[in-house]
């Protein structure tokens, strides 16, 4: 989470919360983008920063990086995290947002795999024809993932990305779910930061390794 606090991170999924609902209901009436996030976002310097690629979430095996594989080798691979009831990250917010994008349910995105999200994944497991553990491995989110990019409006899995971008990585944008050209800037340089082809687009490479970091 490089250093970005604990405390910082979680007021700003406070926040998110309130713009999901904000963003969910100007995509259905075609109102103005949300200003929710504004406030969070001014202060911030222009120029966009990443830190260094952060350590390994505890637990899981220690993957191959652009610091110990070519950036050809890191970007064939996958490395989905398991994430479980119970479990607190910024993964949890991904998680929630694009259950939400899916299903058409309402769920908090607060970080927090509680019960009510932990129903939310076996309905989508189950929808899917995937073993309804409750938990989300690989194959749950292959089905989840959302590819967004450039010009993608009101759409909860842009403000997935960008959360991940913001919270976890401390790229200066606005989560507002428009992937406007701030947004653009931020998924290119992560892409270039993690060995990944800097295409702008947030497909299923770039998830799995913006999931994985996530603390």
């Amino acid at each position: 989470m490089g250093n970005l606090s604990r405390k910082a991170a979680l007021g700003l999924a406070a926040v998110l919360t309130a713009a999901t609902a904000t963003t969910a209901v100007a995509g259905v009436a075609g109102a103005a983008p949300a200003t929710t996030m504004a406030s969070a976002s001014r202060a911030v310097p222009v120029a966009l920063t990443a830190p260094a690629v952060p350590a390994a979430p505890a637990g899981l095996a220690t993957p191959r990086t652009p610091a110990t594989a070519s950036a050809a080798s890191w970007s064939s691979q996958m490395y989905w995290p398991v994430v479980r009831p119970g479990d607190r990250s910024v993964k949890v917010v991904d998680l929630q947002c694009l259950l939400r994008q899916s299903l058409g349910i309402w769920l908090p995105c607060n970080t927090r795999f509680d019960g009510r999200t932990e129903r939310a994944v076996k309905l989508f497991q189950w929808r899917h024809g995937i073993y309804a553990n409750g938990r989300v491995g690989p194959q749950t989110w292959a089905r989840l993932i959302v590819t967004v990019g450039y010009g993608s409006r009101y759409n909860l899995a842009v403000l997935a990305a960008q959360a991940s971008l913001r919270m976890a990585y401390r790229y200066p944008i606005t989560i507002d779910g428009i992937f406007g050209p701030r947004t653009l800037a931020a998924v290119k340089d992560f892409q270039r930061k993690y060995g990944l082809d800097p295409t702008g687009v947030v497909g299923p490479r770039t998830w799995a390794t913006m999931a994985h970091y996530e603390w």
